[in-house]
């Protein structure tokens, strides 16, 4: 197990996001913090359902323009992550 939490996932993904589109938000204090408030959202989301979304408009920009954040967000993306009690998903129930 990654001990990674659900929210970790999240997170990263859209890190990953703001990265592939020109700008690294890690060190921006108030956009990380906006990016883990949509992780937390997303992932009570998906207690109740396989997808949802996150969007942050507006999270960074560069001279391109403003930088965006539009993502869907599966529950088989957060397989073995960790919570509290072990993984937040049973890797061997398959999802999706």
């Amino acid at each position: 197990m990654s001990g990674r939490t659900a929210e970790d996932v999240v997170v990263e993904l859209c890190l990953r996001d703001t990265a592939r589109q020109g700008i690294d938000v890690r060190e921006d204090a108030i956009a990380v913090g906006r990016i883990r408030e949509a992780a937390r959202k997303a992932v009570v989301e998906l207690e109740s359902t396989q997808r949802t979304d996150v969007n942050l408009p507006f999270i960074a920009a560069n001279a391109s323009g403003p930088i965006h954040i539009a993502l869907e967000v599966r529950r088989r993306d957060l397989a073995g992550a960790a919570g509290p009690d072990g993984p937040v998903l049973d890797p061997r129930v398959k999802l999706g």
